[in-house]
């Protein structure tokens, strides 16, 4: 019995051992993979007198740019139009990769009257093919819809 009890001690010991051992190889693989990563791109809104965009979020994975977040009126009681937004990749000189047109749901934002609450839209966008590092995205108001800039490059 106590050779059994000694037994299972020492696979205790040895079970700790390479629990703290698999924890010291999580948090290497996790750091080298944070300094592979280069810095997250910085994001620029241009000030707008119709729409401001909130939250953006960036997740840029392999070839892949995905960029989501909302908007809301600028000024509290105005209406908005049916514009659409751009949302544009810029590399490490600062020249641009990529830019496309995005809608924001539902349009125009919603407009309460008689409340206190700010309406919001929401917008996403997934960009493929980008081979190079991004490092600033810059997400414009630009009036017109897009099936109205499709219907202007079509002509």
């Amino acid at each position: 019995m106590l050779f059994l009890f000694n037994s299972t001690r020492r696979l205790m010991a040895v079970n700790e051992d390479m629990r703290g051992f698999s924890q010291f190889l999580l948090l290497l693989f996790a750091t080298i993979q944070v300094a592979h990563a280069g810095p997250p791109p910085r994001v620029d809104l241009p000030a707008s007198d119709i729409l401001e965009v909130l939250n953006p979020i960036v997740i840029l994975e392999g070839s892949e740019a995905t960029i989501s977040g909302s908007v809301q009126p600028s000024t509290p009681w105005a209406e908005t139009d049916w514009g659409h937004l751009q949302v544009a990749l810029f590399d490490d000189r600062g020249e641009l990769i990529k830019r496309v047109a995005v809608d924001y749901s539902p349009r125009p934002v919603p407009h309460r009257f008689h409340s206190s609450y700010q309406p919001r839209s929401h917008f996403s966008v997934t960009i493929d093919g980008v081979t190079q590092s991004v490092r600033s995205v810059e997400i414009s108001y630009h009036d017109g819809s897009i099936s109205h800039l499709r219907s202007m490059t079509d002509d």
